[in-house]
C-alpha cells in the first residue's frame, strides 16, 4: 500500500473509532449515510439509492457526520482518554508481570495478581 493509501486507511480508521464513541450523537440522515458508506462500503449512488436522497445529500450528510465527530473528540476527548488509559493499563499489567517473575513470596505473588484482575477488569470497562 502507497503512504497516500496508509493516511486515508488511517483516516477512516479515526473515523469509525470516533463513530463508535460518537455515533449516536450524529442525527439520523448522517448516521445512516456515514454507517453505509464507511462501514459497509456503500457508493454514493447505492446510498442515495437506498435512502432515497441525491447523491449530492449523501455526500453533505457524509462530511457533516465526519466534522461533527471530529468537533466531538475536540472538545470530549473520549477516544484519547481512552487510548491513554488503555496503554498505562497496558505498561501497568507489563509491570506486574516483570514483578511477579522475580517475587519469591506467595503472598506478593497473590496480591501482585489481584491487581492484575483489577487492571483486566478496568481494561474490560473500557470496551466500546
Amino acid at each position: 500500500m502507497t503512504a497516500r493509501g496508509d493516511i486515508i486507511l488511517d483516516d477512516i480508521l479515526r473515523l469509525n473509532k470516533l463513530y463508535d464513541f460518537y455515533g449516536n450523537l450524529l442525527t439520523e440522515n448522517q448516521k445512516n449515510s456515514f454507517k453505509l458508506y464507511y462501514l459497509y462500503d456503500y457508493s454514493l449512488n447505492e446510498i442515495a439509492e437506498e435512502l432515497n436522497i441525491s447523491k449530492q445529500g449523501v455526500s453533505d450528510n457524509i462530511k457533516r457526520a465526519s466534522r461533527n465527530l471530529e468537533n466531538f473528540e475536540a472538545n470530549l476527548k473520549l477516544v484519547d482518554r481512552f487510548e491513554n488509559t488503555y496503554e498505562h493499563v497496558e505498561s501497568m499489567k507489563q509491570e506486574i508481570n516483570d514483578l511477579l517473575k522475580l517475587s519469591n513470596d506467595d503472598e506478593i505473588d497473590l496480591r501482585l495478581k489481584k491487581l492484575l484482575n483489577y487492571a483486566d477488569i478496568i481494561l474490560k470497562d473500557q470496551e466500546v
